[in-house]
């Protein structure tokens, strides 16, 4: 009678609960699955960072771009030289807020002011720095190649054009 009884504890014990190998396993599942979504998390934030960073980067360069084709405007329009001020072999800083292009590149970091502008005036520093270089193309006289570089941490974006007298 013994022998049937202690078969039906057996049996009711293993059905009633879990063993303590069953706990490890579930424990390392879900260890497992947690810490991979943790993973993702991590490399989801880090991917974005670096996303809005490319976005600002390909912005600052086409900013920097139109305000170039802003000041060969503003030339022939004041009646200049449509070249003037774009010298060929330097490199310049530029700002769409102090006139277009400032003095030759000094390595300073953009400032992102109040209003989310980036400036070279007051505001908070950023990583982003960015120059202006123009290059004889191929009549000196009638055009120039223009080369934009913004730059932060681990990157480089740099985007060329010509700009011509389009009189």
């Amino acid at each position: 009678m013994r022998s049937i009884l202690a078969q039906l504890f057996m049996r009711r014990s293993r059905e009633r609960g879990f063993t303590l190998i069953e706990l490890l396993v579930a424990m390392a599942v879900i260890t497992v699955g947690v810490t991979g979504a943790l993973s993702l998390l991590i490399h989801s934030i880090a991917s974005a960072q670096a996303v809005r960073n490319e976005v600002i980067g390909t912005n600052l360069a086409q900013e920097a771009l139109e305000i170039v084709h802003s000041i060969r405007d503003q030339n022939v329009v004041d009646g200049r030289a449509w070249s003037e001020g774009l010298t060929v072999g330097q490199v310049f800083r530029v700002e769409a807020f102090q006139g277009g292009l400032l003095s030759r590149d000094d390595g300073a970091t953009l400032n992102i002011d109040a209003d989310g502008f980036y400036t070279y005036g007051a505001g908070t520093p950023t990583a982003f720095k960015r120059t202006v270089a123009f290059d004889a193309y191929s009549d000196p006289a009638r055009d120039r190649k223009v080369t934009i570089t913004v730059t932060w941490p681990g990157r480089t974006f740099t985007a060329a054009g010509v700009i011509t007298d389009w009189r």
